[in-house]
């Protein structure tokens, strides 16, 4: 379910490490999880496909107020590299979900 993949993220995000690996492999599990879900197309959609309103809402907030590492050197650009298109990718996910 979105919310318990919301409250680990926000769990791991409230440390805020910057370039936490741990973090970006979570979002990027969250994103992946999410595309996959899309692929489903068995009756019903799985509930990362088709979370209620107000989960999907809550979850897309708390990406967007998540902690960003933005130091211009090059692991955290390596690390931004890695990070952000699993992060905007999720996003995007979000917005085209159904009630997104």
């Amino acid at each position: 379910r979105v919310e318990e993949l919301q409250d680990l993220y926000a769990l791991q995000d409230g440390h805020r490490f910057e370039c936490d690996e741990t973090k970006r492999e979570m979002l990027s599990f969250w994103h992946a999880a999410t595309r996959a879900s899309f692929a489903c197309v068995a009756p019903p959609p799985p509930p990362l496909v088709a979370p209620p309103p107000q989960a999907l809402s809550a979850a897309f907030h708390r990406l967007l107020d998540s902690f960003v590492s933005l130091r211009p050197n090059e692991r955290f650009l390596e690390y931004n590299r890695a990070f952000l298109p699993s992060f905007y990718g999720l996003l995007r996910e979000m917005l085209d979900c159904p009630g997104g």
